[in-house]
């Protein structure tokens, strides 16, 4: 019996096959293209609150040194704008707690009510550069055009950091403390009467309600 070579099959791929395969080889691709950005967004979102957390208790230290001085309250005018170190109001807890971060309160705020000034001009008749930013309303509506803003509810204990700015309708502010009492909820940095201080007083503050929560979102790596 005679044997037969076989002859070998030439497969022919048709042009289908290859537009197939490239459409999944893009679908793959798509795919960890995008897992690849979450990841990424991920660890910035994560460097991010690390950040802003770091920077909160640097302002949270700075303005607990600040109340430990020995604070008077006075409310007067000061040429130039800064009281000096043994005298201010609630607001001078905030401006004195951003300089931990290397930021100049005064100078921001008079920025934005110069390029801005329709925005504020129902709070003040006129700029005056050496007051405006110790104001607590002025302070609070930069604070809404420019912060992060935040549930103003205490039960929600982790939205609370330090470094945070706790505003009592256009009358009081307090910066958020390191401290917490036995609950859990935050102590509040004051000024708002003699002694200040890191108080447990986030809840009714002299009879005070909490209208606003902020967070300085604008990071400054150090």
């Amino acid at each position: 019996m005679t044997k037969r070579k076989r002859k070998g099959r030439k497969v022919k791929l048709r042009p289908r096959f290859f537009i197939v395969l490239l459409v999944l080889v893009v679908i793959v691709g798509f795919g960890g293209y995008k897992a690849y950005n979450h990841m990424i967004a991920e660890r910035m979102a994560a460097q991010q609150a690390k950040t802003q957390y770091e920077q909160g208790v640097k302002i949270s230290l700075a303005a607990k040194a600040y109340i430990n001085l020995g604070l008077k309250y006075s409310d007067q005018y000061y040429k130039g704008g800064y009281p000096p170190t043994h005298v201010g109001v609630c607001t001078d807890v905030l401006w004195r707690g951003l300089k931990a971060i290397n930021v100049d309160f005064r100078d921001v705020i008079n920025e934005d009510i110069d390029d801005n000034y329709k925005d504020y001009d129902d709070l003040i008749s006129y700029k005056d550069r050496d007051l405006d930013f110790r104001v607590v309303g002025v302070v609070r509506r930069y604070m809404e055009r420019h912060a992060e803003s935040l549930t103003t509810n205490p039960s929600n204990l982790l939205a609370w950091q330090p470094g945070d700015i706790v505003i009592y309708g256009n009358h009081h502010l307090a910066v958020v403390s390191c401290l917490r009492n036995l609950l859990g909820y935050p102590y509040i940095i004051q000024h708002g009467k003699d002694p200040a201080g890191d108080e447990d007083r986030l809840i009714n503050d002299s009879g005070l309600v909490v209208t606003d929560h902020f967070r300085w979102s604008q990071t400054i790596i150090m």
